[in-house]
This record gives structure tokens, sequence and C-alpha cells, in this order.
């Protein structure tokens, strides 16, 4: 009986023992896999990469000019020489009709003047195809690709704008910009970029912003 003992008191003795050992060597294993995770970055980009700088978040009715630029990081290994964007303004409250014909102006500069952007509306907001040309025409298949001063691998084209609204345009909040892009380059390959999704309000001066 007393061997019998002894012996359950050996085997629970080596089965704790076992677990003991087992223990840290899966904990390490666990802090490995997620060291390994923790270490691995992001691929970094290889074509151009598109952002609005300086977006205003709020436009007053009948205010002033507020700008801003939308610019192009050149990631690849190609130069830049050649631009054309697809704008959209979204209203997120469909059907409102924050945004009328004559409610926006938008513009950009080239060549050291400012030029008007040609502006569509439909019920869901507004939108434009832009060739930033210095010397527009008001003819896309004459404007566009618009060329631009060649950018290099490393460098950053910077496009000006400025917008306002009308004071007949009704207060919205949610609105949407964002913009997509067709960049040409020295040796003709073509590359697609977009931006993230900004969003700002129409507000009357002094009104108390909205969290």
């Amino acid at each position: 009986m007393k061997l019998y003992r002894m012996a359950s008191a050996v085997a629970a003795t080596a089965l704790v023992s076992s677990v003991a050992l087992a223990a840290p060597a899966v904990a390490d294993a666990k802090q490995a896999s997620t060291s390994a995770r923790t270490v691995a970055a992001p691929a970094a980009p290889t074509t151009p990469v598109m952002s609005f700088q300086g977006f205003p978040e709020v436009f007053t009715p009948g205010g002033d000019w507020k700008e801003f630029s939308l610019t192009a990081e050149n990631h690849s290994s190609r130069t830049m020489t050649d631009f054309w964007a697809y704008f959209y303004f979204g209203d997120t409250g469909y059907g409102k009709g924050t945004f009328e014909k004559g409610g926006v102006e938008l513009e950009y500069r080239a060549g050291g003047s400012w030029h008007p952007v040609a502006l569509e509306f439909d019920r869901k907001g507004f939108f434009a195809d832009l060739c930033p040309t210095a010397t527009p025409v008001g003819n896309m298949m004459a404007d566009c690709p618009a060329p631009i001063d060649q950018v290099a691998p490393g460098g950053t084209y910077t496009l000006p704008f400025r917008m306002r609204v009308a004071a007949t345009v009704p207060p919205a909040e949610r609105l949407s910009l964002s913009a997509e892009a067709s960049i040409g380059t020295s040796d003709h390959v073509g590359f697609a970029a977009q931006t993230n999704t900004y969003w700002f309000a129409i507000r009357p001066s002094g009104s108390a912003s909205k969290a």
C-alpha cells in the first residue's frame, strides 16, 4: 500500500515538473510571436501619395476665401511630369440641396494667377475634372493632362487652392471632400493616386462648433 502511494506521489511530482518546465517554453514562444508581429513594419509606398494640406474644417456662408493645397509626394522611381485630378464634394444628407450652382467657388493657382474650376452639381454634391494649366482654354481635351514642373523621385508637387461659399448656402454638417488623380511621368508611365476623405461643415459666422 505504501509502495502504491509512493509511486502515485512520484508520478504526480513528475507531471507537475513537466508542466512547470513546459509553461516557460510556451510563454517564450508567445512572446517571440508577439515580438515578430510588433517588429514587422508596413511596406514603404512605391507610387505617388496624394493628400490635402490645411483644408478648412468650417466654411462660412458669404465668408472670405479659404486657402488649402493638394500635394502629391513622389515615392516612385520616375519623374512626374503631368497631372489630371477629379474632385468630389459630397453631402451625406442626400437630397438636402446644400450645394447648388453658383453657391460655391473653387480656384487653383498656376502661373502666378488664380483660375476658376468649372464645377458640376447634382443632388449629392458637386464635382470637377481639374487640369491645372497656367493658361487654361476651358476645353478638357486641350487642357488635360496639364504639364507640371518636373518632380523627381523623393520630391513633392503642391497645387494651391482657395474656396468660398455664397451667403445663400444653408448650414450643413458632415460634408466631404475627396480627390483622385492620374499622374504622368517622363517615360510615359501613368500612376493613379487618391486622397483620404476630408470632412467639413458650413456654419454661420459666430455659431458654436459641434463635436
